[in-house]
């Protein structure tokens, strides 16, 4: 009988520490599940294939909606080409006054920098005149007149550039008396790759009033030689005329005929 009470301690500590494990292990439970789901990664489902008639056709492209290429603004290429030209001096000497069948040397000069021999030994008569002109790296200069015959001496499209001077010159002779335009004109090469541009640039420089003269020493010994006969005519008479050609042949005539004879005495001695 002095055993019992030790029995049912036993049992009763038992009970309580197994009610303890319990109420420990119902309170961690929930934690230990949210872990496990937590940890598992969610199942993926298949994506179902699109039937004919969900398949969005795009719509056609409007001209709007497309990405338009950059365009070239031609006029500012070009004035930008324009803008990186030379700029230099241009002598001339083309006169103010010549003479009908009288040639004259004119002489044109483009320099970047003046030098001293830019003005030095320049033919022909004409007062030498200094602008400043636009240039390129090939650079014609042309001399054009409708009543004059022009013949280049140098002439052409030609480099310039350098600390030289580039020339041109032409013999001039004016053909009607009166007062006559001569032109003078630079022409610059220019070229555009990206506009696919080779075409010259024409400057003209001036357009000067020459007062052309008769040159009355030439003018008479050409109207005597293309007149001579008209003038003939009226101062002697047909009739005379022909008198004249008659008494030349004759007498040309005779004085063959006695050389002739001359001839044959000699030989008979």
């Amino acid at each position: 009988m002095q055993q019992m009470p030790s029995l049912q301690k036993s049992i009763g500590l038992f009970f309580s520490l197994f009610f303890v494990i319990l109420f420990t292990v119902s309170c961690n439970r929930p934690e230990s599940l949210e872990s496990e789901n937590s940890s598992k990664e969610p199942a993926t489902l298949p994506t179902p294939e699109p039937t004919p008639e969900a398949l969005i056709i795009p719509e056609p492209e409007t001209l709007s909606e497309r990405v338009s290429e950059p365009s070239f603004d031609v006029d500012k290429i070009i004035q930008g080409t324009i803008d990186q030209l030379f700029t230099g001096k241009l002598i001339s000497n083309i006169p103010e006054e010549m003479k009908v069948n009288e040639t004259e040397r004119i002489e044109v000069r483009i320099t970047k920098e003046i030098s001293q021999d830019f003005t030095d030994n320049l033919q022909g008569r004409g007062k030498p005149v200094i602008e400043d002109i636009k240039f390129g790296t090939v650079t014609e200069v042309s001399l054009r007149g409708d009543k004059f015959q022009i013949s280049p001496i140098s002439s052409g499209p030609q480099l310039v550039g350098g600390t030289e001077y580039t020339q041109w010159s032409w013999d001039v002779t004016p053909l009607e008396a009166g007062e006559q335009i001569l032109s003078l004109v630079v022409s610059v090469r220019i070229q555009i790759p990206s506009l696919g541009v080779n075409a010259a640039k024409n400057y003209p420089v001036e357009e000067k009033n020459i007062k052309v003269t008769i040159n009355r020493g030439l003018s008479a010994q050409e109207f005597l030689k293309n007149n001579w006969l008209d003038l003939i005519a009226p101062i002697f008479g047909s009739s005379s005329l022909l008198g004249i050609i008659g008494w030349l042949i004759t007498k040309g005539k005779g004085k063959k005929r006695q050389d002739t004879q001359k001839t044959k005495t000699n030989k008979d001695v």
